[in-house]
């Protein structure tokens, strides 16, 4: 049921989202959601849930397969690729960034009470990352660094969902020269 939940959240928002249809993707009955989940609600917030988890641990995998074999570099400039990528075929990652950015209005404090969260974890993910890069390789702090590259990952994404990834790469390619030359010491200015 909540895969079903997940698809239709995802395809069409919370308010799009049908329970009936929901049921009917899952072969049960309507009432039959109302036995594990008191609401429409309640059920979007456990998606949520499964999709934090799922988003989560893609991430912080991604960061550690790379985490020896790539440099700081090379792991940072793949990732809106990862990301982008994970949107379109997983969609765990399509529910939680479309919901992250933009919450059904009922629910939206406890989407973002999830969501910061998460995106402080990813910034700590972040800034361990720059802290192991030698002092005389970065010109930012690793505090500021990480903050810069989320701010990036977010307007890629942005553009992303209103755009689609043409215009995503587009972003990046343009972005991603200069935050080099803002955080790595050995960037031609």
């Amino acid at each position: 049921m909540l895969t079903s939940a997940l698809h239709h959240f995802s395809k069409y928002g919370f308010e799009g989202a049908s329970l009936g249809m929901i049921a009917e993707d899952a072969n049960i009955k309507k009432p039959s959601i109302y036995a594990h989940f008191k609401s429409k609600e309640d059920l979007f917030m456990n998606v949520f849930s499964l999709a934090e988890c799922e988003v989560k641990k893609r991430t912080f995998q991604y960061f550690i397969e790379r985490y020896n074999r790539l440099n700081m570099r090379e792991t940072l400039e793949t990732f809106p690729l990862f990301l982008i990528r994970n949107y379109q075929d997983e969609p765990s990652f399509g529910f939680l960034l479309r919901h992250s950015f933009f919450p059904p209005e009922a629910l939206m404090k406890e989407v973002m009470d999830r969501t910061n969260p998460l995106l402080d974890s990813f910034q700590e993910l972040l800034k361990k990352r720059f802290e192991r890069i030698p002092q005389e390789e970065i010109i930012a702090s690793p505090q500021d660094a990480s903050i810069a590259y989320l701010t990036l990952v977010d307007g890629i994404l942005i553009e992303m969902l209103f755009a689609w990834e043409e215009k995503a790469m587009l972003r990046m390619n343009a972005a991603w020269p200069i935050f080099c030359r803002g955080v790595f010491a050995d960037e031609k200015k």
